[in-house]
């Protein structure tokens, strides 16, 4: 395995740890006592829209990693569907939701929406697509160029 495999598999493993630390701290922030849900939801509009630039900085280094690492079609794959989550959520979802946020924050209350539902979805795909990815590069990626260098994991 490359140096470069191994740090696109660092990478995507800790991508997930980020989605899933964000996921907690949405959740968490309603919660606080005497936290209003305004303040929270003006909070939650700068903190995702924070993890948004650091996921384009993640993806743009994923791609890196990618094209010098030359992994097998599958990997390729799982980081096209990261990209086209990413560009459905940064261009068309998290809009709509800063909007809702921003009726919330005046006092008004937004029309139904399942922006938020798809959303949750998109995340969903992206720790699944990611864990695929690393997934597959950990156990050797076996149709890639290098595929006969792998890191031994025991059975169960």
């Amino acid at each position: 395995m490359t140096r470069a495999r191994l740090l696109l598999a660092a990478f995507a493993f800790a991508w997930i740890g980020l989605l899933a630390g964000i996921a907690m701290e949405a959740v968490v922030r309603f919660d606080a006592p005497g936290l209003a849900r305004p303040v929270g939801l003006s909070v939650g509009k700068v903190v995702f829209a924070a993890v948004a630039g650091v996921e384009r900085v993640l993806f743009a280094i994923a791609v890196i990693l990618a094209f010098v690492s030359r992994p097998s079609r599958f990997v390729r794959i799982m980081l096209v569907g990261i990209g086209a989550v990413l560009l459905l959520e940064q261009a068309f979802l998290l809009p709509v939701l800063d909007a809702r946020a921003d009726l919330y924050i005046q006092g008004r209350t937004p029309p139904t929406s399942s922006a938020h539902a798809l959303y949750l979805a998109g995340e969903a795909i992206k720790v699944v697509l990611l864990g695929a990815t690393g997934w597959t590069l950990l156990r050797g990626d076996r149709s890639s160029p290098d595929s006969r260098t792998r890191i031994p994991i025991p059975e169960s």
